[in-house]
């Protein structure tokens, strides 16, 4: 039907709104400077879109599905083994660390030792299961875990829920806990239903006021602060000793002073805004001033995967453009990578032309997520606007990959849409 055609192209109309935000946010970092930059990307994208799209309806290649039929109690089954399965990762990953990063956090003082915790989860002498793993639990399987269960069982999706909202807080990044819950809240106001959806709103709202005042220890309020030393106070650890064996390093941490009454609701909300809106632009900003002027096209290079073929030594522009930009956190040890957004990569590795092959390729995804999913375009929008909130600040290869975009996929295939036929009744 006529009528139902906007559906087969309603994530390449979402992506295209996140685009249009990318401008804004450059514009607000650097005016109009590098704005043709991104609007040659979106215009390779644009035309590229149109093109594949058509020649595979003229192949007759309108909907992708299954070569093959799953039903029975399948779904049923393969869902609660895997979130079994994740709930053991979660276990073997603080054992494996041998603490839990946001507790360490919260009882330390310094807002640079806080910054080494964190920074140890994931950097160092870490193995890739542990590397790769917590992220693609917190960005695929829990948050796929929690969209299914919403629709299926009150119990698992609450166990799902406490259990992936914990994992995310544990790991010390505010993004994770909007990943955790974004598919089933936007199925749910996909669904209208929307107390349903405020209800589990709330949770990202819990986590971002932890993690705040975790991570700004001298934005702490005071009976926190007298609750952390009473604790310290008590026979704990000297956590500080800790860490520092932990990041394997002796380097002299810079006390932040304890900031003075502050409104807390302010704080968090300046904070939103300011990694919301305005970062994605500076970082942008920061590639574009940066690439080639400090730093040369990598001609390939950049891409880990391309290296062995290319017989040349990897270049990873995030970490070598974040070190530019604070040398003063290298001086006491602390690195880090400032990502961007996906396309950024191929215009460090090959300039103005990278931004055209950007466009192209990831116009043949937004078509096959399309016709994949057809007049699903609810299903399509819950679960793949992960990834492409990812790309704002990721590479494609990583947000398929340890992103676990392709994972996300291959669990709706075999789960959500084997389990397609059956009545779903919302629990909260």
């Amino acid at each position: 039907m006529l009528d139902d055609r906007w559906k087969y192209h309603a994530i390449f109309g979402f992506y295209i709104s996140l685009v249009c935000f990318l401008l804004y946010s450059l514009h607000l970092a650097s005016g109009l400077t590098f704005i043709p930059y991104v609007l040659l990307y979106l215009g390779a994208l644009v035309v590229a879109y149109a093109a594949v799209w058509y020649l595979t309806g003229r192949l007759q290649l309108r909907s992708l599905k299954l070569p093959f039929s799953v039903g029975g109690n399948w779904p049923d089954i393969a869902s609660k083994s895997l979130l079994i399965a994740s709930i053991a990762f979660v276990a073997a990953h603080f054992l494996y660390l041998g603490y839990v990063p946001v507790i360490d956090g919260l009882l330390e003082k310094e807002y640079y030792a806080v910054m080494l915790i964190r920074q140890s989860i994931f950097e160092g002498d870490v193995g890739a299961i542990w590397r790769y793993g917590p992220n693609i639990l917190v960005k695929s399987v829990f948050p796929f875990l929690v969209f299914y269960f919403a629709f299926q069982s009150r119990f698992w999706f609450i166990l799902s829920l406490l259990v992936g909202g914990f994992y995310a807080i544990a790991l010390m990044n505010k993004i994770f806990i909007i990943l955790l819950i974004l598919p089933g809240f936007i199925r749910l106001v996909l669904e209208l239903r929307l107390v349903h959806a405020v209800a589990l709103g709330i949770l990202p709202l819990v986590g971002f006021t932890i993690l705040i005042n975790v991570q700004n220890p001298h934005q702490r309020p005071e009976f926190l602060v007298e609750a952390v030393d009473w604790v310290l106070d008590s026979g704990m650890p000297e956590y500080r000793k800790t860490m520092e064996a932990r990041a394997g390093n002796n380097l002299k941490l810079v006390s932040v002073p304890r900031a003075a009454d502050v409104d807390k609701v302010e704080v968090v909300t300046n904070s939103l805004y300011i990694r919301i809106v305005q970062v994605p632009g500076l970082v942008m900003t920061d590639w574009f001033e940066n690439i080639p002027a400090k730093l040369s096209f990598g001609h390939g290079c950049g891409y880990r995967w391309l290296v062995p073929a290319l017989d040349c030594e990897y270049r990873s522009y995030a970490a070598a453009i974040n070190d530019l930009e604070h040398p003063e956190l290298v001086e006491m040890g602390i690195h880090g990578t400032m990502t961007s957004a996906s396309f950024m990569e191929e215009y460090a590795n090959f300039g103005t032309i990278g931004l055209i092959i950007s466009g192209l390729v990831f116009a043949f995804i937004l078509v096959l997520l399309g016709r994949l999913f057809g007049t699903n375009w609810k299903d399509n929008l819950a679960l793949n606007m992960i990834p492409l909130f990812l790309m704002l600040e990721m590479p494609l290869s990583t947000v398929i990959l340890t992103g676990g975009w392709f994972l996300t996929i291959i669990l709706y295939l075999l789960v959500a849409f084997a389990a397609e036929s059956r009545e779903k009744t919302v629990h909260a």
